[in-house]
């Protein structure tokens, strides 16, 4: 046997010039240097007499570094046992710094890219992967791209590349800069000689991705924490985070900060939880967090930062209510209106928003001549809703309270409505009582002085802006009008699908408009959503945005339990008749019961009602929804109104032109009122 170091056999390799191996087929060559290409042959031999040499076979050794291992890419020429085709080594649009050069690659046309790193080994005990990557938009001002545009997965080879074990992949979340990858757990791998493979995965838009400080190095001895998070309050923010351990540290200053050399250090703390005092409200600030593991294993890494607005947005003064025993969100309401301005801070937008206040009913309101005692104002005559004139939107629907007692109610919920919104924007809280005296005024019901509060939570703002205020308006029971916000700039247009399940889907119907008229295929009952995303360039779309709609009647409340309900209701006059006996319940569905009658026709109905007093003058309410729409706000629809005692009855005809089929009617009583 011969090996060379080249092909015309004259750079042997030390003992094998002319190798005898005996009999066997088989030889193991050692002693060779990594990453070096040899060349074999073989003859036979008998005696004195040889063959003519065999064919020359190559090989090239791998190339093996020591562990720990960290590739830097100081220089842009391709490292020693790199595969990197496709890839460039430097700095350039929004993939500088780190601080030198990196590795990227700009993902438009190519799906896939990969990088093979050397073999590194043998690798000691609880070694991790760890690197840093950044996505960023090709063009500037090199935000990154829509969340969900792309991804990458992390993989191991212990045979040389031959094979490989996935450890992590990690899908673009929409948020710019450098981001860090690690404890990627090699500790499986104790022993065994190594490559590392990273394959970029493009989904849409056109984009580079980056890497950096690609390494192998020991576990921590120390982890840091996770699931930082936190609550603002006055002058205060409550800190909280998950970790083993008992001995934490956290740092905080202002946005930006350097923590080695800046902010406020507080130590030695036992719990998963601090609460920091002495901040200034509607000041901003960065916290870190990180575990003390003692004299041995050290401190963790950082984890962090978070940034968060000290306080939250409150006003001062009781809120009065508005007089209205029938308010809807379109109901006049008390002016001037109390209002809360949220300044959102340039660059982002709001996240989430809730808000929370309390209600109080007060006892001994108005006086009864008739039952000769003091009448209390009830929590569940209370409504409200919060409405922004910035956005021109607000809450869908009222918020009630419970309970036929006085006394004090309070409220917390999210307002979706306002997610998204950017600048400085003002919300007023708007309130009514069904009972008590008359006007604006906080003599029976109002919302209690510094207890309406607002708070919001930041997001940076998407390179692709998501679509708002969607809306799925039916216009039939199978049919319905879908429409959203056009978002600023000039978009190619946007994508939309109508689905049963709140998981998007890959793609959608493209279109340059904002609404859709007549879309079909619903059913009764059936809950949808709408799912709506903006395509801003060729291939660049913003995350989708999914609102949930059911195809489902609301349900009315009453505030009058035990006072005023209605004991029967029958229809004379029809091919098929109602007779319907009921007792002091709420809202009760009797729509398995029918009255059916031909266009033009005329149905007689009478309904009786328990009053709390004999002299109470009681309003009746008759719908019908005519067109399907799931709601009875129709011209038309209102086919009865009136006063009366006990009982009423009336007359209302079928429209003609009304087609064949089922329509649902609604009947309801209130004290002395047809609002």
């Amino acid at each position: 046997m011969d090996v060379a170091t080249n092909n015309t056999f004259t750079a042997f390799v030390t003992g094998y010039n002319g190798l005898n191996v005996g009999t066997s087929l088989l030889q193991d060559i050692t002693g060779l240097a990594a990453g070096t290409t040899y060349y074999v042959r073989v003859r036979a031999q008998a005696g004195n007499c040889s063959s003519p040499n065999s064919g020359t076979l190559t090989a090239t050794t791998q190339t093996v570094v020591s562990a720990p291992y960290v590739q830097e890419f100081t220089t842009t020429a391709v490292p020693a046992g790199f595969t990197t085709t496709g890839w460039t080594i430097g700095s350039v649009r929004g993939v500088t710094g780190n601080p030198g050069n990196n590795i990227y690659r700009n993902f438009l046309s190519a799906v896939t890219g990969t990088i093979t790193s050397v073999n590194i080994g043998p690798l000691p005990a609880n070694q991790q992967v760890a690197l840093d990557y950044k996505f960023a938009n090709y063009a500037s001002p090199y935000a990154s791209p829509a969340a969900g545009s792309g991804s990458f997965t992390v993989a191991v080879s212990k045979d040389f590349g031959a094979t490989y074990t996935d450890l992590q992949t990690i899908t673009n979340d929409g948020t710019s800069g450098w981001k860090t990858l690690e404890y990627l757990n090699l500790t499986s791998f104790q022993g065994e000689t190594v490559k590392i493979r990273i394959t970029g995965n493009w989904i849409s838009g056109d984009y580079d991705l980056a890497f950096d400080n690609i390494s192998i190095k020991a576990m921590p001895a120390c982890f840091r924490p996770t699931a930082l998070a936190v609550s603002a309050a006055p002058s205060t923010a409550n800190v909280t985070w998950a970790s083993t351990g008992d001995n934490f540290d956290i740092i905080y200053g202002a946005p930006g900060f350097n923590n080695t050399t800046a902010g406020t250090l507080v130590e030695n703390i036992a719990v998963t939880n601090y609460q920091i005092t002495g901040l200034t409200d509607g000041n901003y600030y960065d916290v870190y967090v990180r575990r003390d593991c003692g004299s041995t294993d050290g401190n963790s890494a950082w984890t962090g930062p978070l940034n968060f607005r000290a306080g939250y947005y409150n006003n001062s003064g009781n809120i009065p209510t508005s007089y209205n025993t029938a308010p809807t969100i379109a109901s006049e309401f008390c002016t001037p209106e109390a209002t809360i301005t949220i300044a959102v801070p340039a660059g982002y937008r709001i996240a989430s928003l809730s808000t929370k206040y309390t209600m109080t009913a007060l006892p001994d309101v108005e006086y009864d001549p008739f039952e000769d005692e003091y009448i209390a104002a009830w929590m569940s005559e209370q409504r409200s809703m919060i409405y922004s004139t910035t956005l021109g939107a607000g809450e869908p629907q009222l918020a009630e309270g419970t309970g036929d007692v006085p006394g004090a109610f309070n409220y917390e919920r999210t307002l979706p409505f306002a997610n998204g919104a950017t600048g400085n924007i003002t919300f007023s809280l708007r309130a009514w009582r069904l009972y008590g005296l008359t006007g604006c005024n906080t003599q029976a019901q109002y919302v209690n002085a510094g207890s309406w509060q607002l708070i919001p939570t930041f997001e940076l703002i998407p390179a692709c802006i998501d679509p708002t205020a969607l809306s799925l308006a039916f216009t039939s029971p199978s049919t319905a009008n879908l429409s959203w916000a056009a978002v600023a700039g000039t978009p190619i247009g946007y994508e939309y699908a109508v689905t049963s399940s709140a998981t998007p889907p890959a793609s959608g119907t493209a279109t340059t408009a904002t609404t859709v008229t007549g879309y079909p295929g619903f059913e009764a009952g059936g809950t949808y959503y709408l799912h709506v995303r903006t395509n801003c360039t060729e291939g660049v779309y913003s995350p989708w945005k999914t609102q949930v709609f059911s195809a489902i009647y609301c349900s009315p409340t009453t505030s009058f339990a035990g006072n005023l309900y209605m004991t029967s209701f029958a229809t004379t006059g029809g091919y098929t008749n109602i007779t319907n006996t009921s007792g002091d319940s709420a809202y009760t569905n009797y729509s398995a019961l029918s009255v059916s009658q031909s266009e033009g026709q005329a149905v007689n109905f009478s309904a009786a009602l328990y009053r709390y007093s004999t002299t109470w003058t009681v309003g009746l309410n008759v719908w019908v929804d005519w067109n399907g729409d799931y709601d009875f706000d129709d011209a038309g629809e209102k086919v009865y109104t009136g006063t009366g005692t006990t009982p009423i009855a009336s007359t209302f005809n079928v429209p003609m032109g009304t087609p064949i089929g089922s329509y649902r009617m609604r009947i309801r009583s209130e004290y002395n009122n047809t609002d």
